[in-house]
């Protein structure tokens, strides 16, 4: 199989207006505001607006994918289009072993969305403007409600803690859920830091963005970005080394702190005991994949126990994939990142990481459907490896 090299010239105008939508509906859809206090909420239920948000999200990428394949009708880059086409058979064998419980949009999302995504997009390139108007939708999907939550009546302040189950949480912006609202704060301050802007207006704007990291105690989001800061600033070849080590020093001190708080129950909104939870479900999950190692349980595996009656994913990608769909392809898919990461760009690597950052404790990256958290990081990350200028 011979790689053929990225060519911008040969793009096609019909499949670069459909990748554009993608994105842009997507982003849309992404930054739509879905806290218990939105105007949206006025007119349909939660549990109807979700609908819309997921699986408009999934028609628009997979229709799309496939109006692409039918116009390009051309494969790049064959290693990664071999690893996708295996994993695909792999994952079909899964869920017809196990009954055809579930996975019909699956087996044709998976293969025509990763193809899209780790293939096609990587011969388009998308000038300037497409990134600046994502980052400063982000900027302000992420400023904007930290403001509001300062001035806000104590009963708008609530709705901006409340869960969508009505449970109340911490701080989640205009995101139906801290961790949503981690996700793209998270793009959004990567972005803020290796963004070319005056040093001051770069400082004020990362302040204001470590407040709403603050207030949502999203320790996957820290932690995410300390891991993605880490790798752009270690591997990045304009960065003198001096400032690498100064870097690391920094954020040994930052991290010694944040972890100190965090842990500390007396210090935070939220309650530390559910690492034990965390232990609890992984065990869980351990056990399925125990009793179903090879091609694991055809669906989603859930954990079920008096402190998850409704089941729980495994937040751990891993687990969830091999639990899932069997140790095959969990094999199969690791294979298929190291490609990814192997002919993908730097800034894409780096978005990479950060989802595969949090897939270590979140369910929200994996073997599955392209989703908005997954594909909107990703994108960007193209965006930024297109448009260098605009950085550092």
């Amino acid at each position: 199989m011979i790689f053929t090299p990225v060519n911008y010239e040969r793009a096609n105008p019909y499949v670069y207006k459909l990748l554009l939508a993608i994105f842009y509906f997507d982003l849309l859809l992404g930054l739509c505001p879905a806290w218990q206090g939105s105007f949206i909420l006025r007119f349909i239920s939660y549990e109807s607006f979700m609908k819309i948000w997921q699986l408009g999200s999934l028609f628009v990428t997979i229709s799309f994918s496939f109006l692409i394949l039918c116009i390009q009708k051309k494969v790049y880059n064959p290693p990664i289009f071999f690893t996708i086409y295996i994993l695909h058979i792999l994952f079909t064998i899964s869920i017809v072993l196990n009954g055809l419980k579930s996975g019909a949009l699956a087996i044709v999302g998976i293969p025509l969305s990763y193809w899209v995504l780790y293939d096609t997009l990587k011969q388009y390139r998308f000038p300037p403007k497409h990134l600046k108007r994502a980052f400063y939708a982000l900027l302000a999907w992420c400023i904007i409600p930290i403001f509001y939550y300062a001035v806000a009546p104590l009963d708008t302040k609530l709705l901006f803690m409340t869960g969508p189950e009505g449970q109340i949480l911490t701080f989640g912006g205009f995101a139906q859920h801290r961790n949503f609202y981690g996700i793209f704060l998270g793009v959004a301050f990567i972005c803020t830091l290796i963004w070319k802007m005056k040093p001051s207006l770069k400082t004020l704007l990362c302040v204001l963005l470590s407040i709403g990291l603050i207030l949502s105690v999203c320790r996957t989001a820290i932690l995410s970005i300390a891991i993605t800061v880490t790798y752009i600033f270690l591997f990045h070849k304009k960065i003198s080394i001096k400032k690498k080590i100064a870097f690391l020093c920094i954020l040994f001190i930052m991290g010694t702190l944040v972890y100190f708080i965090l842990t500390n129950s007396s210090l935070v909104t939220r309650d530390v005991s559910d690492n034990d939870d965390r232990i609890e479900l992984w065990s869980g999950i351990i056990k399925i994949i125990e009793k179903n190692f090879f091609w694991g349980v055809g669906e989603e595996a859930l954990y079920f126990s008096k402190g998850f009656p409704k089941g729980a994913p495994a937040h751990n990608f891993a687990l969830a994939t091999i639990a899932s769909y069997g140790i095959f392809v969990f094999v199969t898919f690791s294979i298929l990142l190291i490609l990814i990461f192997r002919y993908s760009g730097f800034y894409f690597n780096a978005f990479l990481i950060y989802l595969i950052s949090w897939g270590l404790t979140q369910p929200y990256f994996g073997c599955t459907l392209i989703s908005i958290h997954i594909l909107i990081p990703l994108f960007i990350g193209h965006l930024l490896d297109n448009n260098r200028d605009l950085i550092f």
